[in-house]
């Protein structure tokens, strides 16, 4: 019997919210629609985070948490996710596609973070270490995927940004050459300059080998143009010119010669004085009339230097005297000075070349970005319509109830007979 009267119960209530099926529909519409618009950019964002795996790799060992750029510059590789960096990566956007993520607030309160494994590559002979890279930040500081990945990709090639960027000043000698008051420093500076480029491109193929391209030529041609030009003599040719005809840069200099002239004879006479007075003392410890000992070193040292100092004298006397200015020659000097100055230009860019080659970022993942947390779309839709199914039988049922109540009294009042005034 109970069971017939739930039944009678449960039929009634359907009736009540059939009746009222129109509101029923439009309340469970409205409610899934909102819902789920409602849940897709209210709670699925602050749930959801964007993820991506990557490897570097970085010139020379990027294992350490912190590596040294060629540049001298330190990078910790935490610095992928600071305040500086979101704020590089942001306003580096021409285009204003990250005008309105808010980085402070994102750096600031740990809505980004980066971590770092260490997993084994290759087979267990042959085994080596591989730093990776986990980044994780909040979906909702994005305004939908593609701008989360473009973000992200940004970041994380940081390191290759800085790398490309780098101005290293590899003019070690060139400013001093071309400073110089005479020929014999200027030419002497740009061997100088030339030797350390042949040191540089040979540090550069022993670490990536000769065979590496860069700006469409292998490292071995680049550096073999170094050799070929330091080998075929053009400075020291130039510098026995300099000498042997005793060019001067200009006729002020025979001016700056006197004065060195001056400083020049007065160390001469003080050395050749202490030289002599070492030879006395020599003489009469052999003689036995001093029992004071000189060592012969002592002896030659300063007479070493008595030869040296008496040389630069004699030079600077022919350079006084028969120096000359030769504009022939100047020029020549200059396009060596040039010379030097395009291998040092090229190494410059090839080096930039060799090191943003030798660095580059690994994504795990084909699609660079995943999202985690949060629900499907599918998901918000059936939950959204599950809630707007009840919410809309509730509602029918109680306006229904009311209006079938409000229409038994209607009809109750027309049923009941008028009472007769003249009684």
């Amino acid at each position: 019997m109970e069971d017939e009267n739930n039944g009678i119960v449960f039929k009634e209530i359907l009736r009540i919210i059939i009746s009222q099926k129109w509101l029923a529909l439009a309340i469970a519409v409205l409610i899934t629609l909102v819902g789920t618009v409602a849940l897709q950019y209210g709670y699925n964002p602050s749930q959801k985070e964007y993820i991506t795996r990557f490897s570097l790799i970085l010139p020379g060992n990027n294992n350490g948490s912190v590596h040294r750029y060629p540049d001298g510059n330190i990078f910790y590789y935490t610095d992928i996710i600071g305040l500086k960096t979101l704020q590089k990566i942001k306003n580096a956007a021409d285009d204003g596609s990250f005008a309105d993520i808010d980085v402070e607030y994102m750096a600031d309160n740990g809505k980004i973070s980066i971590d770092r494994e260490f997993v084994s590559v290759g087979d267990s002979e042959n085994s080596t270490s591989e730093a990776i890279y986990t980044l994780r930040v909040k979906a909702s500081f994005f305004n939908g995927k593609e701008q989360a990945k473009k973000f992200i990709m940004s970041l994380a090639n940081t390191p290759v940004l800085d790398i490309a960027s780098m101005n290293i000043d590899y003019d070690v000698y060139l400013s001093l050459s071309e400073s110089a008051i005479d020929y014999d420093k200027e030419i002497n500076y740009l061997k100088s300059q030339m030797e350390l480029l042949e040191n540089y491109y040979s540090n550069l193929v022993n670490t990536y080998g000769g065979s590496f391209v860069v700006n469409g030529k292998i490292l071995n041609s680049h550096a073999e143009r170094v050799r070929a030009y330091l080998k075929s003599g053009t400075l020291d040719n130039l510098l026995s010119e300099a000498r042997q005809k005793k060019y001067l840069k200009s006729e002020e200099l025979k001016e700056v010669y006197n004065l060195e002239l001056d400083t020049l004879r007065q160390e001469y006479e003080v050395a050749k004085a202490a030289l002599d007075a070492l030879l006395n003392v020599r003489n009469d410890a052999s003689s036995g009339s001093s029992t004071i000992m000189v060592d012969s070193n002592v002896i030659r040292e300063q007479a070493e230097l008595v030869a040296k100092l008496d040389q630069q004298i004699k030079v600077l006397e022919t350079y006084m005297s028969e120096g000359t200015v030769n504009t022939e020659f100047a020029q020549e000097i200059k396009t060596a000075y040039d010379k030097v100055s395009e291998f040092t230009k090229d190494y410059s860019e090839v080096s930039k070349g060799v090191y943003v080659a030798a660095t580059s970022v690994k994504f795990e993942d084909a699609n660079i970005v995943i999202e985690q947390g949060g629900y499907s779309f599918i998901l918000l839709i059936i939950l959204s319509l599950i809630v707007g199914v009840l919410v809309a039988c509730v509602v029918s049922y109680f306006v229904g109830k009311a209006w079938l109540k409000r229409r038994a009294a209607i009809e109750a009042k027309k049923e009941k007979p008028t009472e007769n005034p003249t009684e």
